[in-house]
């Protein structure tokens, strides 16, 4: 008696798998509005606003911020945290990984580069007090759970996240170690690392090459960025602000270019056999 042959057909989502993930976005939208809303009115509330938190650690740092620039750092960071936590999903969505797979991915490639830079300048790792950053790249993660169907649509869209969350990481990244006195080399490569490193661990786990070591230009892209920023704000007398737009801004131009050109920089001819 013949068989009838099954097939696999794709799990549907219920409307109520959709509204409890829904409120699961609103929820975590939600908490991280009231994080934020509560930082900001702690930095504000003084004269002398503290990038950090841990007070025993960085006794004898005070960093002084107006409301805007603390504002334009906020906001910064934010948005650098989104497009990576994007990018970091969208891997998980390449690779067929359930919501969990979403979230870790996502949180990863959100934090990875700025833990392994506090981590480096012995500072208190920046989102063990500031959790929002961890609400902020779940709930990036749910989203496009979601919709990464619709965004896989439009052309290269895991570079371009990702080349926001680069352009922007790396300003913040060298921004932050200028604030400690740090050298302006020095503030380059953390620069670098903010930028580089979370999309290093990102590619890795999923058994990706990285895509700061394919051929079209990134690190250097970074690195340009990081110095502009650091040499506009050490030695002219344009303000933080205009500093961390042109440099963040040079970061994205480079790297869009690299995209859209295929700019790269000459590799090595690499070695024949005569020569192993």
């Amino acid at each position: 008696m013949a068989t009838t042959p099954t097939t696999n057909t794709p799990t549907t989502i219920t409307p109520f798998y959709s509204f409890c993930m829904a409120m699961i976005v609103i929820l975590i939208l939600s908490i991280s509005h009231n994080a934020i809303a509560q930082q900001s009115t702690t930095y504000l509330d003084d004269a002398s606003h503290q990038f950090w938190h841990d007070d025993s650690t960085l006794s004898a740092i005070t960093i002084r911020f107006s409301q805007a620039q603390w504002d334009l750092l906020l906001l910064t960071n934010i948005a650098a945290t989104i497009a990576f936590a994007i990018s970091g999903a969208l891997v998980a969505a390449r690779h067929r990984l359930d919501i969990v797979g979403f979230i870790f991915m996502a949180c990863i490639t959100g934090i990875g580069g700025g833990t392994l830079r506090d981590t480096i300048l012995d500072l208190p790792v920046f989102w063990l007090n500031d959790y929002y950053i961890i609400l902020v790249c779940s709930g990036a993660a749910i989203l496009t759970f979601f919709t990464a169907q619709h965004i896989s649509k439009r052309s290269k869209a895991l570079l371009w996240a990702d080349a926001l969350g680069m352009a922007l990481f790396t300003v913040l990244g060298a921004q932050k170690a200028i604030s400690l006195g740090m050298d302006i080399p020095v503030a380059i490569i953390m620069g670098i690392f903010s930028a580089c490193l979370g999309g290093i661990i990102r590619d890795v786990i999923v058994n990706d090459v990285p895509v700061v070591f394919q051929r079209d230009i990134y690190i250097t892209a970074s690195l340009l960025g990081a110095m502009s920023y650091c040499l506009l704000f050490t030695y002219t007398p344009l303000s933080e602000g205009y500093a961390l737009v042109i440099g963040g801004a040079l970061t994205f131009i480079i790297r869009a270019l690299a995209i859209t050109r295929k700019l790269s920089i000459p590799a090595h001819k690499g070695l024949d056999s005569a020569g192993q």
